[in-house]
């Protein structure tokens, strides 16, 4: 549903965002941050959570997954996203979410898709910490995301762009607000 919501509204610039810590629903900075969504579903991608100290948590995305690199030109990015949707549309090249070794996992997090791309990614990135060009704590990045329905979308997710090795590893697949 969501790629042929895509696809059929090549006109408008839809954000496809992959969330999994403090921006989902029910967490802390939905409200403010996520509020005005078109859709909320549940998704997946490959990866490997860790605590921040400061009580959030970061995702490491497998460098093989990551289609680009968020930009400070949001408009940009949104055409290379719908791009990217219509190439992997229209292809057979989708990843193998079931190969994720024994470091990767399938980490659970919400899929949210919004009408205000521009507006919304400016917020989520000072938000994030992510200010391209310049160290950051985040990166913004397009990657695949496994949809409930078992679909495959490109969506923009924020990575860790800080060394992951002195955070403590989540166990979980999830993290919980």
């Amino acid at each position: 549903m969501l790629r042929t919501a895509l696809r059929d509204n090549l006109d408008n610039e839809f954000l496809a965002l992959f969330v999994y810590g403090t921006l989902k629903q029910g967490c802390e900075n939905h409200e403010v941050y996520c509020k005005g969504a078109l859709s909320v579903e549940p998704a997946r991608v490959r990866g490997k959570l860790y605590q921040h100290p400061g009580g959030f948590p970061m995702l490491q995305i497998p460098v093989s997954d990551i289609v680009a690199i968020g930009t400070a030109d949001h408009l940009a990015d949104m055409t290379l996203q719908t791009r990217h949707q219509m190439d992997s549309t229209d292809s057979n090249i989708q990843p193998d979410f079931e190969k994720h070794e024994n470091y990767w996992r399938l980490i659970q997090g919400e899929l949210m898709i919004f009408d205000d791309p521009g507006p919304r990614l400016s917020a989520i990135d000072e938000l994030e910490g992510f200010y391209p060009g310049q160290t950051s704590l985040y990166r913004r990045v397009l990657t695949p995301v496994l949809t409930h329905n078992n679909s495959v979308v490109s969506a923009w997710v924020y990575a860790s762009e800080i060394d992951i090795e002195n955070l403590r590893p989540i166990e979980a697949d999830f993290w919980t607000c």
